[in-house]
């Protein structure tokens, strides 16, 4: 519960912050990652309350079975950008540099979950005790 909390409150504090101060660095994506496919804000919510959903229930399942600290993290990253879409009609991005895209605290997030899981797959994060 306090790594959502803690993803939770760091996203959406940075978020708030720029929008005070620097709100010309604020791009609203209604799309999906990048935003691809625009204009269906309404589509990814709905696709967010369902994964948000699913995987707390499993959360709550199997949280004292294994480590699932992770699923902390990706639970805050997924319920911060859904108070976004809802709040904003799209999750609050930050361009920081103009080179690069625009990105949010959740967004990083999601993208180290994401590349933990791969690199586990295939084996970089090998344990021999495994």
């Amino acid at each position: 519960m306090g790594s959502i909390l803690f993803i939770l409150f760091v996203d959406q504090g940075v978020k708030l912050l720029f929008l005070d101060y620097f709100p010309q660095r604020i791009r609203v994506n209604s799309g999906w990652g990048f935003g691809v496919f625009p204009g269906y804000n309404f589509y990814w919510a709905l696709l967010a309350i369902l994964v948000f959903a699913i995987t707390l229930i499993y959360w709550i399942h199997h949280w004292k079975e294994r480590k699932l600290d992770w699923l902390g993290w990706f639970l805050g990253a997924i319920l911060s950008n859904l108070i976004d879409r809802i709040s904003y009609g799209g999750v609050i991005d930050i361009q920081v540099n103009p080179y690069l895209p625009a990105v949010n605290f959740a967004d990083l997030v999601l993208t180290v979950l994401f590349l933990s899981l791969i690199c586990g797959k295939i084996g970089l994060f090998y344990d021999e005790k495994d």
